[in-house]
């Protein structure tokens, strides 16, 4: 049966399902106001925060539209759809690497034939939950299906952000793999441009993908000058776009070592946001490199929403993983306890509600 969400922000999800699936739902808004959101999630964070708007992608209805929204970044995609209270409707989001697809048609009507909204995400999240969410709205979901997802591709090399040094051969590794046991017969499209928007390298491989397996092609970019590079990937089959992925990646002169602590130099951001919006992997990357090029401190906001998200209830260990690899790389933390956690301000922030 199906169940109605709360009128603030309201979330319900399972953890440990996959980052790379299809979801489907089918929900009946009841009543909102301007700038609801009734939809499906992706990357929801589970455990004591269940309301962090940084860690989810989302299609939504909003006023009027059928949106793709990175919360905490940047609404993605948005298109006009026609919706009403007391009418179900169907929702489907399709996520593989960071390209994200979505559609929505009203139960008895036609599915539509191809996706209503596309986008690439930027975000690297680790959280792997699926779920629900209603915002400034009251609706009713009748059940929740995840489905595996198109083959997933992605970029990686052996060097900690993409950072390479004269010397070094600068390359990039594309893997895909078969998420929903069927294989199939594939077109790796790949483009390297420079910073100036020049194109470095381009070209195409045809992959034979085998049945719940997977397939890496490495491209090089070497050799280069010194700069910033931006590959991009497109995995087709035949000519529609199921997958794809991009990158960054920098060709530089080998580091001075031994200036620390003598450094005047600081970074915002360093730590990539510790504990509020990347998974720790990619804060371990983010410090290493920071280590690397030889920079002091790093600024750092702690939400105190995220560490304290009910009154007297703290999680230091949403950031402790940050913290302990800034002390083992030499990075000090100008650290910010910033802005407020909700319990706090219940008439809400400067006396405005939500």
């Amino acid at each position: 049966g199906g169940f109605e969400d709360a009128p603030e922000p309201d979330y319900a999800w399972v953890d440990g399902i996959g980052t790379n699936v299809v979801i489907t739902t089918q929900v009946t808004p009841l009543a909102y106001v301007t700038d609801h959101r009734i939809g499906i999630s992706a990357h929801v964070r589970g455990g004591h925060t269940p309301s962090n708007t940084d860690t989810k992608w989302s299609l939504i209805l909003h006023d009027g539209t059928l949106s793709l929204l990175e919360e905490g970044i940047a609404w993605r995609a948005q298109t006009p759809f026609d919706y009403a209270p007391d009418h179900a409707y169907l929702l489907q989001m399709s996520i593989s690497g960071g390209r994200v697809q979505g559609k929505a048609w009203e139960v008895g009507s036609p599915e539509p034939a191809g996706w209503m909204v596309t986008a690439e995400f930027t975000t690297q999240l680790g959280e792997d939950g699926v779920g629900l969410y209603s915002g400034r709205a009251r609706a009713r979901f009748d059940f929740i299906r995840v489905d595996p997802g198109p083959p997933n591709l992605s970029l990686g090399s052996d060097r900690v952000g993409n950072v390479f040094v004269d010397g070094e051969a600068a390359e990039i590794t594309a893997t895909v793999r078969d998420q929903g046991g069927q294989g199939g017969s594939y077109t790796l499209e790949y483009a390297i441009q420079n910073a100036y928007g020049q194109s470095v390298r381009q070209g195409s491989e045809s992959l034979s993908l085998p049945p719940g397996g997977e397939v890496q092609r490495t491209v090089s970019v070497s050799p280069s000058a010194h700069g910033y590079y931006s590959a991009s990937f497109e995995l087709r089959a035949g000519t529609e776009v199921v997958a794809s992925a991009s990158t960054t990646l920098a060709i530089v002169a080998a580091p001075i070592e031994g200036t620390r602590p003598e450094s005047p130099w600081g970074i915002g951001g360093g730590g990539a946001f510790i504990g509020i919006r990347f998974g720790e992997q990619q804060a371990r990357n983010s410090l290493e490199l920071v280590h690397r090029a030889n920079i002091a401190f790093t600024r750092e906001e702690i939400f105190w929403e995220s560490v304290e998200p009910r009154q007297g209830e703290f999680h230091w260990e949403v950031f402790d993983p940050s913290v302990e690899e800034a002390h083992r790389q030499g990075v000090l933390i100008m650290g910010l306890l910033d802005y407020f956690a909700p319990w706090s301000v219940p008439h809400g922030y400067g006396g405005q509600e939500g």
